[in-house]
């Protein structure tokens, strides 16, 4: 039936541990699941994504600019952690006073689309020739260039389709 994910952080006193934190629809149960490598909250920014079927957590370390996409190749096993891919500080030009970008998704096994975290700015990076290709943003609805944003979303369909819930609760009327 699947698992709802999210990223955790358990505070004691100065330390911070990172886990992911998982609701489980079919056992109704929270599950906590280990991080690949121990994180530094104060430097390090995560986002969990998805890369085929198998969770995915984005780190971009804030010291360098670098990031690392780590893949768990089997599910809650804590040993499967591979690390997939790292992308050097290699941002565009225009973008060099804040470089910090976060996972939107994979567009396939080759490419990420990257969203800049403090700018409106997406970029697409290719694993295979490791460039940067800046996309063009949309126009707002007064013919200028959007100058804010909130975050950009990679679209996952229902869990629950909404014809399945109208048939169901027609059913139960009758």
């Amino acid at each position: 039936m699947g698992a709802f994910h999210w990223l955790g952080i358990n505070v004691k006193g100065a330390t911070k541990d990172a886990r992911i934190i998982a609701f489980d629809f079919e056992c109704e149960k929270f599950n906590n699941i280990q991080t690949p490598k121990p994180l530094d909250y104060s430097n390090e920014h995560p986002r969990l994504s998805m890369w085929r079927e198998n969770l995915c957590l984005f780190i971009q370390d804030s010291r360098d600019c670098s990031s690392q996409i780590f893949v768990m190749k089997e599910y809650g096993v804590i040993d499967s952690w591979s690390k997939m891919y790292s992308i050097p500080d290699q941002a565009p030009e225009k973008c060099k006073l804040f470089r910090l970008w976060s996972m939107v998704c994979f567009i396939d096994d080759a490419k990420i689309l990257l969203q800049h975290m403090y700018r409106p700015k997406v970029v697409l990076y290719d694993t295979k020739s490791c460039k940067f290709d800046e996309l063009e943003l949309l126009e707002d609805l007064n013919g200028g260039v959007l100058k804010k944003w909130s975050d950009v979303h990679a679209y996952v369909p229902s869990l629950v389709p909404i014809n399945h819930r109208t048939t169901n609760a027609t059913s139960k009327i009758k």
